[in-house]
Parts: C-alpha cells; structure tokens; sequence
C-alpha cells in the first residue's frame, strides 16, 4: 500500500494563509497587503483543505469593467491553523 507524504507548507503559503485569517479575501488584496502572492500558495491551502475557492466577478472602480477572480474562504481547518 503506498503512504502518502503529507509534507509542511512552504513559507509563501504560510503567509497567504495568515492574510486570509487576517481578513483578505482574494489574491488582490493579499498583494495589496504587502505580499507577492503566487496562485500556487492558494491552490496548495486549497488542496489541503485550509481554504475553499470560488468564482467571483468583480468590477474595476475606476473604468467599469468586470473580470472573473477566485475568492477564497477559510475552512475551520485554515481558521484553526498555528504555525509550529
């Protein structure tokens, strides 16, 4: 039977998931937080099960237009969550 490696979060990903518990809500306003946030940092709190993603549309204040985003939501897991 083979095992599965359940290996630690990186550093990038750690600190996406403390922006999330600080109330960010998307890539955007992680980067408008200070940090360069990658999309694999969220996919891997996603696929972890420490947050939840989901599709959103949002319209730019200054010239009207819409675009799609991920909007990510922390699960109890991600809301739980200490670092060691």
């Amino acid at each position: 039977m083979a095992t599965k490696k359940i290996t630690k979060l990186s550093v990038g990903a750690l600190k996406a998931l403390e922006m999330l518990q600080e109330g960010a809500k998307t890539a955007a306003d992680i980067k408008i937080r200070g940090f360069a946030v990658n999309s694999a940092h969220l996919t891997v709190l996603v696929g972890r099960g420490y947050a939840t993603s989901e599709d959103s549309t949002i319209s730019c204040e200054y010239c009207g237009s819409k675009r799609k985003v991920k909007e990510y939501t922390l699960t109890q897991k991600g809301i739980d969550f200490e670092a060691e």
